[in-house]
């Protein structure tokens, strides 16, 4: 996965800042991806548990986000 670092692109292709909801999404995506890759390692399933702690984590980055702003 590759992870754009502040940079992303509006709806015309202009670049612009990244807000703090889409560095949280990036995020939370490469935790899911690690996730994967230990569990593949480990030969487990990924759990309910590893969802909610991902989850988690994304909605605070994203409360983050209202409370403080972009």
């Amino acid at each position: 996965m590759l992870l754009t670092v502040n940079i992303s692109k509006d709806n015309d292709g202009n670049e612009r800042p990244m807000t703090i909801e889409e560095i949280g999404d990036d995020i939370v995506e490469i935790l899911i991806e690690e996730v994967k890759l230990k569990r593949h390692l480990m030969k487990d399933p990924i759990t309910y548990e590893d969802l909610n702690k991902l989850e988690y984590i994304k909605a605070v980055i994203k409360l983050k986000a209202i409370v403080f702003g972009d």
